[in-house]
Formats: structure tokens, sequence, C-alpha cells
């Protein structure tokens, strides 16, 4: 009777190096669940962050936007709260004219039936 732990000749044992420590480890090559990391650590930081991560949305807009607006609101000029508005409505676009620092509250007014008390502002803005 064979020992589920043997090796199986259909998914032959290869070493590869983790792409996130570089250490080497063995996998079964081809297998449906062949490692790609050599540990829980490694996978959680490989899988969790950056582009392997189903949720990754590039690069990180938040970044952009700071780097390029001083962080306040433009409404209400708050500032231990600040959003990122896309202007143009498109989240995949990171141009920094496309990003707008607001707060939460006037962010919600924009994507709400309240729009109008904060669109003029958010459109003078995007021109300048």
């Amino acid at each position: 009777m064979a020992n589920q732990y043997t090796k199986n000749p259909q998914y032959p044992w290869i070493k590869k190096n983790c792409p996130v420590c570089g250490d080497e480890f063995e996998a079964k090559k081809g297998c449906p669940k062949e490692k790609q990391t050599c540990g829980y650590a490694c996978s959680n930081k490989y899988f969790r962050s950056g582009e392997n991560n189903g949720c990754w949305k590039g690069q990180n807009y938040r970044k952009i936007c700071f780097a390029h607006h001083e962080k306040k609101c433009i409404v209400c000029g708050e500032e231990l709260a600040v959003e990122v508005h896309h202007a143009d409505g498109d989240k995949t676009n990171h141009d920094p004219k496309n990003l707008v620092p607001i707060c939460p509250n006037h962010h919600q007014y924009y994507h709400s039936k309240h729009r109008s008390l904060v669109e003029s502002i958010i459109q003078e803005y995007v021109r300048v």
C-alpha cells in the first residue's frame, strides 16, 4: 500500500527559488496546487499585496495624488481624513490632473443626490 507522502511520478519534485525571500524549496511540478513560495509568510506577502493579489488596482493613486496635491479637502480644507476622487470617473486613470483630494463627506456628496453642492468646485479645481 502506497503512503500518501510517497512522491507521485505524475508530479515530479523540482527545486524552485522563492520570489519573495529567494530561499530554495521543493514543489511538485505541474500539480494543480504547485507551491509558488517557500512558506506561509512569503505566500501572504506574495499573494496579498502587489500585482499577484486579485484585488490589485495598479499604482497607488493616493500616493500619486498627495505627491502632486496638498493633502487637504478642496471644498472645506479638512486635513485629517482625506480621500481621493477620480474627476473623470475612470478609476484606472491615475493622472495627477484627474485626482482630487477631498474629505469623505464631500466625496459622498459628489456620489449622491447632493452632487450639485460640490460639483462646480471639483470642476474648477480640475481646470486649474
